[in-house]
């Protein structure tokens, strides 16, 4: 449903429950919000999947990729994104 919704209207029921939550929580006091929204909330694999991982390295000189569809098999997952990203370090350092 909140696809379908305007950003404002989220924010007010999100903030709404924070107020619950936490009662002292004023909405004037937030410096800073953002929106994302996701049509999947991880990439969708399909058989063979393993052979269409994107390379890190592209063709474009000094443009790297790393993100979740690279990986596989594991599931979506911060100690995933830290490892991820402990190799591209590597490899462009």
């Amino acid at each position: 449903r909140y696809f379908g919704m305007k950003d404002s209207e989220i924010e007010k029921e999100f903030f709404e429950y924070l107020g619950k939550i936490f009662p002292d929580f004023r909405a004037d006091e937030v410096n800073q919000k953002f929106l994302f929204r996701f049509p999947f909330a991880q990439h969708v694999v399909e058989l063979g999947y393993e052979n269409k991982i994107p390379n890190y390295k592209t063709p474009i000189r000094h443009f790297w990729v790393a993100n979740f569809s690279q990986i596989y098999p594991e599931d979506r997952g911060t100690n995933f994104a830290v490892r991820e990203g402990e190799k591209m370090a590597e490899m462009v350092g």
